[in-house]
C-alpha cells in the first residue's frame, strides 16, 4: 500500500497532492537517503499551486491507481513548489533545456539519479494517454525504468557531460567588454523588430506582457538612453494601452492574468500573479508619469485596489496566487453567459457592455464570453476609441460593480496563500512608483507596514527567508531575494528614512557577499554557497518571468555602496557587471535588466543626502520628484532623529543638501534652487 508523505507540508501545492495515490516524498535528506537505499531513480515534478497544466497532469495521471501503482514500485517520487524552491526549479528547468534543446515550463517532469540527483530524461506535461505528440506517461514510466537498470552505468558516467554543460552555460569570459551605445541600439532594434504594431506586445501566441522589458524601457527614457519621441517608447507605451484594453486585463477587479493564449490579449490564461501585478503597478504608474495619461494612473489604482480586496493577509503583506480553474475548469469564474449581462443590468448599462466589451460578436471562450474592451476596426484599435459611450464615469463605475457584485457571489478560485519574500518586493516597489504619482498617505502606510513584517518577520542576523505559508516560515533564501531585499530597501529609505532599515540593508548586504559572492570568478551565485543537495549551483543573469536578481542585487550594492563609501560592496556590484558582459553581447533581449545596469553604470551614480530638522521644506521635495530616478537617489535625514546615520555627513543647522557623484562630493548646498541647477548640468 503506498503512503503519502506530504501531509506535514504547508505548501498549498504539495497538499494539493496529500490524497494522491503516489507515495510522494518532499526534496530532503531523509528522500535522498531511501532513494539511495532503494537504489532507485527519483521521479521529480516541480510546479505551482495555481498552474492550469499541474492540475490537469494531476488529475489525468497522479490521481490515477494503474499510474500510481508504476510511480510507486519504480520510482522514488519527489514533489516540489517551484515558489518555495525556486533554485530546484532553475537547475532542471536548465537541465530540461540541455537534454532536450527547447525551454520547459510547468509542470516540470524530470527523471534524476539516484546517487548524483543528476537528470538523464526529462520533460514538462506528459498525458495519460498518447496525444499532442506526446507518449503516454504509464509508458514512458515502464520505458525509463527499464533504461535505467539497464543502463545505469552509461547513465552515471554521461553525468560529466550535464555538469560540463552547466559549466559552459554559467561561465563568462572575464576579458569582455561591453560597448554600451552599441548594445543599446542592438536591444532597441531588436525590440522595434519582434513589435506587434497591429495588436501591441512582443512576439506571438501565447503573449506575455514582458515586465521586465516594460520596465527598461521605461526606465531608460526616465534616463534619456530613449527618447519619448523614439519609436520603442511608442511601442511601449501602446503595449501598455493595448493590455489594459484586452482579456489579459480583469476590467471587473482590476489586475492582470498571466498571459493571453492569442495574439490580441483577448483570452487569457486565467491565473493571476502577485509577481506579474507588483511589476506591472510599477509599469503603469512610470508610464503614467511619463506621459500624463490617466488611464494607466486608473489602471495602476485598480491593481492596487485588487491587491488590497483580494490578495492582503492579515499581516498586510501579500499572497502568492490566484489559480486559472475554479469548479475544475478552468476561466468559469470570470466568464458569463450573454443573457445574464442582459437580466442583470439596466438597458443603457447593458448598450455600453454590448457597445464596448465584445458582447456583439460570437462568444469568445467556451461558449460564453470573456470581457474585453473590443473595436469595430483597426482605425479604431489604433485610436483606442471606445464606442457609443452613454454612460457617465460614475455611471459606468456602478455597472461594472454589479457585474463584479453578482460574480463575486461565485465560487472563487483557489488562492495561494503562501507569502513569498520576492512578489512581496515587487509589489512594494510598484506601490512606492503609485505613491509618487498620487501622494496617497495611505500607501505609504500599506508600504510600511510590507516592510515591517518582512524586516521583523522574514528577516533574522542576515539571512532571509524566502517564504512563509500557514505561519512556517521557510529559512531559506536565494539571489532573487536578496537583490530584491536591497534594491527595495534603498528604494523606500529614498520616500522615508528610517535608521534601522538603513542598518538592515547594510547587514543584508554584508550576508549576500559573505554567502553568495564568488570572489574568484565573480557575480552571484543563486543559492548560499553552503546549500546542500544541489548538484550545481548557477549564476544566473538573465530575465524570466520576474527581472535578474543579479541585475537588482547590483543596484541594490551600487546604491548601498556609494552611500556609505564602502569599497568591498562596489567591488562586489562591479563583478556582477563584468562577469555579465559576454552574456549580454550574446543576447542583448535576454538581459533587458542588466543592459538597464549597465547603462547606470556608464552614466555614474549620484546621491544627495539632504539633512533637515523637524521639518522638511516643499521646495526640497519638489527638487526630488523632478530629479529622481536610478541613477540620481535621495535621501531625507532629520538630524533630529537620524544624525549619525551617513558617516561623514554633519549636522546642519538648516536644511543642507550634501551631493556625491560615485566617491567624488561636491560643497553642500543649502538653496534648493542651487541643487537643482547642478543637477541640470549632469
Amino acid at each position: 500500500m503506498s503512503k503519502n508523505n506530504l501531509a506535514k507540508e504547508t505548501s498549498l501545492y504539495l497538499l494539493q497532492h496529500v490524497n494522491n495515490p503516489v507515495n510522494w516524498y518532499p526534496w530532503s535528506e531523509d528522500t535522498f537517503r531511501i532513494a539511495k537505499d532503494a537504489k532507485k531513480p527519483i521521479l521529480l515534478s516541480i510546479g505551482y499551486s495555481s498552474c492550469h497544466w499541474c492540475h490537469v497532469m494531476a488529475h489525468e495521471s497522479f490521481e490515477d491507481d494503474k499510474t500510481a501503482e508504476i510511480m510507486n514500485r519504480e520510482f522514488i517520487n519527489i514533489k516540489v513548489d517551484r515558489e518555495e524552491r525556486p533554485d530546484i526549479d532553475k537547475i532542471y528547468q536548465n537541465s530540461q533545456m540541455i537534454l532536450n534543446g527547447r525551454s520547459g515550463g510547468w509542470p516540470l517532469t524530470m527523471f534524476l539519479c539516484h546517487e548524483s540527483l543528476i537528470p538523464f530524461f526529462g520533460g514538462t506535461y506528459f498525458p495519460k494517454e498518447e496525444k499532442y505528440n506526446l507518449p503516454s506517461f504509464k509508458n514512458l514510466l515502464l520505458k525509463i525504468s527499464e533504461y535505467y537498470n539497464s543502463n545505469y552505468e552509461n547513465i552515471t558516467s554521461n553525468k560529466n557531460s550535464i555538469l560540463n554543460t552547466f559549466e559552459n552555460i554559467f561561465q563568462s569570459s572575464s576579458n569582455q567588454e561591453l560597448d554600451i551605445k552599441e548594445i543599446n541600439k542592438i536591444f532597441i532594434d531588436n525590440l522595434n523588430k519582434t513589435h506587434d504594431d497591429i495588436m501591441g506586445g512582443f512576439g506571438g501566441a501565447p503573449k506575455f506582457p514582458q515586465a521586465p522589458i516594460l520596465k527598461t524601457v521605461l526606465g531608460l527614457t526616465s534616463l534619456n538612453v530613449i527618447k519619448k519621441d523614439d519609436e520603442l517608447f511608442k511601442k511601449v507605451i501602446y503595449t501598455l494601452l493595448s493590455m489594459q484594453d484586452g482579456g489579459i486585463h480583469d476590467h471587473l477587479a482590476g489586475g492582470f492574468f498571466r498571459y493571453s493564449v492569442d495574439e490580441v490579449w483577448m483570452i487569457p490564461h486565467f491565473e493571476k500573479m502577485l509577481y506579474d501585478n507588483g511589476q506591472l503597478l510599477e509599469c503603469y504608474s512610470k508610464a503614467y508619469e511619463q506621459t500624463k495619461n490617466k488611464t494607466f494612473l486608473k489602471t495602476a489604482t485598480e491593481i492596487y485596489s485588487w491587491m488590497k480586496e483580494e490578495m492582503k493577509s492579515v499581516n498586510n503583506v501579500m499572497y502568492t496566487s490566484i489559480d486559472a480553474d475554479s469548479e475544475g475548469k478552468e476561466g468559469k469564474f470570470y466568464v458569463w453567459d450573454y443573457d445574464e449581462i442582459k437580466n442583470l443590468l439596466n438597458p443603457k448599462e447593458f448598450d455600453f457592455i454590448l457597445n464596448n466589451y465584445g458582447l456583439r460578436n460570437s462568444p469568445n471562450f467556451e461558449g460564453a464570453y470573456h470581457l474585453y474592451i473590443s473595436y469595430k476596426n483597426k482605425k479604431d484599435f489604433i485610436s483606442k476609441t471606445k464606442k457609443n459611450i452613454k454612460l457617465d464615469n460614475q455611471e459606468i463605475e456602478i455597472c461594472m460593480n454589479k457585474l463584479k457584485c453578482v460574480r463575486n457571489k461565485k465560487i472563487p478560485p483557489q488562492k495561494d496563500q503562501k507569502i513569498l519574500l520576492s512578489s512581496n518586493l515587487l509589489v512594494v516597489n510598484g506601490m512606492i512608483e503609485l505613491y509618487k504619482s498620487t501622494n496617497d498617505k495611505s500607501i505609504l502606510k500599506n508600504i510600511n507596514s510590507i516592510i515591517e513584517f518582512i524586516c521583523e518577520r522574514m528577516f533574522d542576523k542576515g539571512l532571509l527567508f524566502t517564504s512563509s505559508s500557514k505561519g512556517k516560515f521557510n529559512k531559506k533564501s536565494f539571489l532573487d531575494d536578496y537583490g530584491y531585499f536591497l534594491y527595495t530597501l534603498l528604494n523606500y529609505l529614498q520616500e522615508n528614512w528610517n535608521n534601522q532599515i538603513f542598518e538592515i540593508a547594510k547587514e543584508a548586504s554584508k550576508y549576500l557577499i559573505s554567502n553568495f559572492y564568488d570572489e574568484k570568478k565573480g557575480s552571484f551565485f543563486y543559492s548560499n554557497k553552503k546549500e546542500k543537495n544541489i548538484f550545481y549551483n548557477i549564476k544566473p543573469l538573465s530575465d524570466e518571468a520576474i527581472p535578474s536578481g543579479a541585475a537588482y542585487a547590483f543596484l541594490g550594492l551600487m546604491k548601498l555602496g556609494y552611500l556609505i563609501g564602502d569599497q568591498k560592496i562596489l567591488n562586489a556590484a562591479q563583478s556582477i557587471m563584468q562577469y555579465s558582459c559576454g552574456f549580454v553581447k550574446a543576447s542583448p533581449e535576454n538581459y533587458s535588466s542588466m543592459i538597464y545596469c549597465h547603462n547606470i553604470n556608464e552614466l555614474k551614480v549620484i546621491n544627495i543626502v539632504v539633512k533637515y530638522k523637524n521639518k522638511i521644506e516643499t521646495e526640497w521635495i519638489d527638487c526630488f520628484r523632478k530629479f529622481s530616478n536610478e541613477r540620481t537617489n535621495f535621501y531625507f535625514i532629520n538630524v533630529e532623529t537620524g544624525e549619525k546615520a551617513i558617516d561623514g555627513k554633519v549636522n546642519v543647522n538648516k536644511t543642507t543638501a550634501f551631493l556625491c557623484i560615485n566617491e567624488v562630493c561636491q560643497p553642500p548646498f543649502i538653496k534648493s534652487e542651487d541643487l537643482s541647477k547642478a543637477l541640470k548640468k549632469l
